[in-house]
């Protein structure tokens, strides 16, 4: 299969909250890999395409967490669990350009996921 992501990858598997709108519950949930355009995150519950998350990262090294905003653009069922599911979110706005998110990138630039 052919890769046709924009960014490379980098695994991070960090603790990630989200939240579907702004007065939701904030859910526990965990970051598997993360580029400068998207995450990805592994959640107890199916969210459908297009759903717009607000996402808290923690990323390795790092005290203050990454507030982003997040479309979901693909989901996935995790093979052999009933109730995990991964998804891929692109990032939005602002979320696409952090400082914080791109300084990570740029010290793991030769850690690329395969």
């Amino acid at each position: 299969m052919e890769n046709k992501r924009q960014f490379p990858r980098f695994r991070i598997d960090e603790p990630a909250m989200y939240q579907r709108y702004q007065d939701a519950p904030a859910v526990g949930s965990v970051a598997a890999d993360i580029s400068l355009g998207g995450v990805k995150l592994n959640v107890n519950e199916f969210i459908a395409l297009n759903t717009v998350l607000n996402v808290n990262l923690h990323l390795p090294g790092q005290v203050q967490v990454v507030p982003a905003r997040a479309v979901v653009v693909w989901v996935r069922e995790r093979p052999y669990r009933d109730d995990c599911w991964e998804i891929g979110l692109q990032l939005l706005g602002d979320s696409l350009t952090s400082s914080t998110i791109r300084d990570y990138i740029n010290r793991r630039r030769f850690d690329v996921l395969k």
